[in-house]
């Protein structure tokens, strides 16, 4: 501006002196559930490709805003009461258990943080730990073993091929001796679930869970190479959707669906190009 003679040379340097001083607030996404929305964009460009979003579309989602408000809110609030622990971030999937609709995605603490708040670690790879237990229990129940068989909670040696022996504890390195798979779940004790995966096999403990949709542990040669015993304490990365969409089949007595996030699309001439139709289900 000085150098067009709108200021002067005394006015430039007061202005860049009070810049110091200055604080610029930050840009700020102001839509709704903004990592649902990208997540659904991406959804639909897989499907139609990128251009088909310029030419306008009316897009019906299955969202919840009042399930979606409250899942922010419960992230803010249990991160801010963890951060003392360097907890900074956290997520959540809300799913219709029955239809399978999602109602909620909160991909981060902040969409709007600069370090990592539009990455949707709700769809990213995670390892679950102790959450991929039960699929570990209901494959043993499917097999003959009871809620009331017994397994032994002691120190207990695998040994591996080729590498150090594998010896698992307990998450406060007690044993309890003794313990019917009821309490063993329920504590979430690791030695009788290492157990209980080296009965099952990993084979069938990874079929089961491709099964239920988790199909970043399916049964392929690559994942039979890469996991160990270790993948019924979360040894495998898996997504949240994937694994709330897991804890569905149980809430649907054994029926997996894939989850819906499009209930219905229109083009610019009010068209349907896509209208959801029941998720196909699978035992």
């Amino acid at each position: 501006m000085r150098e067009d003679r709108y200021i002067t040379p005394d006015q430039e340097k007061k202005a860049l002196a009070q810049m110091n001083s200055l604080t610029f607030s930050k840009s700020r996404m102001s839509i709704n559930a903004p990592h649902f929305v990208f997540y659904v964009k991406e959804l639909i460009e897989k499907e139609y490709g990128a251009k088909i979003l310029d030419q306008g579309l009316k897009i019906k989602t299955s969202l919840s805003l009042d399930v979606q408000q409250k899942a922010e809110k419960i992230v803010k609030e249990e991160i801010d009461g963890i951060k003392k622990f360097k907890v900074g971030n956290g997520a959540v999937v809300v799913l219709d258990s029955q239809s399978d609709e999602v109602l909620g995605m909160v991909g981060s603490y902040d969409y709007n943080d600069s370090e990592y708040g539009n990455f949707n670690s709700a769809i990213a790879k995670r390892q679950p730990g102790s959450a991929i237990k039960p699929i570990t229990y209901a494959l043993a129940l499917e097999k003959g073993y009871t809620a009331a068989t017994t397994l032994m909670d002691v120190k207990t040696v695998f040994p591996v091929k080729d590498q150090p022996d594998y010896v698992p504890v307990n998450y406060d390195g007690k044993f309890r001796g003794p313990v019917q798979l009821r309490f063993a779940l329920a504590n979430s004790y690791n030695i009788p679930a290492v157990k209980l995966v080296s009965m099952i096999g990993i084979s069938d403990f990874l079929e089961r869970a491709d099964l239920m949709g988790l199909h970043t542990l399916a049964p392929t040669q690559e994942n039979l190479n890469r996991f160990g015993l270790s993948i019924t304490l979360g040894g495998g990365e898996v997504t949240l959707l994937d694994l709330s969409n897991a804890f569905a089949v149980f809430a649907r007595g054994g029926v997996r669906k894939e989850p819906v996030a499009i209930l219905e699309i229109k083009d610019h001439n009010g068209k349907i190009i896509f209208k959801a139709r029941p998720s196909a289900e699978t035992k």
